[in-house]
């Protein structure tokens, strides 16, 4: 029943319910508020038309929405005086895929609502910007919702139409996907090319902040094992390292690894510090046969970084850390026992490895040269040389890989 009063005040609520977790929300398409044209001056007791919707979860997942009327006034005794509810269930798919309207006639206002049932979600990869120009691109939204919210597009540039992802993709969160993922054995035909993405739910929603913009690059070949040769001896400098790819370069377009550049981390063997040396070495470009690559130059012992890319114009690859190292120094001492009789040929001389204990052991077996004979192994930390007559004895030492003392 409806009086005749007269509107001073009219509030319209439209209320969402407080669901804590991942939640959903209405967002209106349409809103039409009118005056009813039944109050007037003499209302009283006014509460204002209120239209309420609350949305419904079942756990991350909407299901419907409940509708709460209510509104009272009175004119000339006349009273006007309703409260009503109703919920519609809806499944999930039938909540996110549909525009819903709600009408309300009240006593002094007239509401006309549409309205579309969207997550509380947002982006959390960073846009990209102008460093959009990448082998693979990752997107993430918040995660935990129903996997309809999740409904991955890009903009074919071929077609020029909003296409969805394979079906791998639809329904995650955060997804990885790189040119061939999306194009297969085409892939090579949209390297360079500015692709739009985003997330658009079957209502036509789109969250804010998309499309993202990016552009592939074919990706250089990866990393995959390091083959180290450390240095002989300390203080020499024929260390080096062979490289395992992902996979082989294309011989058919001529590809070859290009602006191939190895840093030093210097004397404190820390990369990104003051005493870096860059480059320490580089090559411009070069080949390698089947998955392998051996770095052409000899390098001392230390930590290195080494950064490629193939043909110049695909990703950039920084690989670290590259660690050469050398087995531990040798030191050794010697002492000599003179003859104890003129014309007796009982002199000694006694060789010992690491003599201060300090680590310096080289590498086992060892062998020393006397006056420049033949060289004379022994396996422990010490030997003696025995039946030695009066004269000059040179005696030099090495270990297994013909590394001496440096003092």
């Amino acid at each position: 029943m409806r009086a005749i009063p007269f509107i001073l005040f009219i509030l319209i609520v439209f209320v969402s319910s407080d669901i804590t977790g991942q939640s959903y929300r209405k967002l209106y398409v349409t809103q039409d508020y009118q005056d009813s044209g039944y109050c007037g001056q003499t209302t009283t007791n006014y509460s204002p038309d209120r239209l309420s919707i609350d949305i419904i979860q079942n756990g991350n997942s909407p299901n419907g929405y409940r509708v709460i009327k209510s509104g009272s006034a009175t004119v000339d005794g006349y009273v006007c005086d309703y409260d009503d509810s109703y919920t519609r269930s809806l499944s999930p798919t039938n909540s996110l895929c549909n525009i819903f309207e709600e009408y309300l006639s009240g006593c002094c206002e007239d509401i006309d609502v549409s309205f579309k049932i969207v997550p509380n979600y947002s982006i959390i990869t960073p846009n990209p910007g102008t460093n959009n120009t990448v082998p693979q691109i990752t997107l993430e939204m918040t995660p935990g919702y129903d996997p309809l919210v999740y409904k991955w597009e890009f903009f074919h540039p071929t077609t020029n139409n909003w296409t969805p992802f394979p079906a791998a993709f639809l329904g995650q969160s955060s997804i990885t996907f790189d040119a061939e993922d999306l194009f297969g054995a085409n892939a090579s035909n949209f390297y360079g090319v500015s692709i739009q993405y985003r997330i658009a739910l079957c209502n036509g929603w789109v969250p804010s902040g998309f499309p993202y913009i990016y552009s592939f690059i074919k990706e250089s070949p990866q990393v995959t094992n390091v083959s180290i040769s450390n240095t002989s001896c300390t203080y020499t400098e024929d260390g080096g390292f062979t490289v395992t790819f992902n996979r082989p370069l294309d011989s058919s377009t001529g590809e070859l690894l290009t602006s191939l550049s190895l840093r030093s981390a210097g004397n404190d063997n820390i990369l990104d510090t003051a005493d870096d040396i860059s480059p320490f070495q580089n090559i411009t470009s070069t080949t390698y046969s089947s998955n392998q690559f051996t770095w052409p130059q000899q390098i001392p012992e230390g930590t290195y970084r080494l950064s490629y890319q193939s043909d110049g114009a695909n990703s950039l690859v920084i690989y670290d850390p590259i660690i050469i190292t050398s087995g531990p120094p040798l030191e050794y001492g010697i002492t000599a026992n003179d003859i104890t009789c003129f014309n007796t040929d009982d002199g000694e001389i006694i060789i010992t490895i690491n003599p201060n204990n300090n680590g310096r052991i080289g590498t086992a077996p060892y062998k020393y040269i006397m006056n420049g004979g033949n060289e004379i192994p022994f396996s422990g930390t010490s030997t003696t040389i025995i039946n030695l007559g009066t004269g000059l004895k040179t005696i030099k030492v090495f270990d297994s890989n013909n590394c001496t003392q440096r003092l």
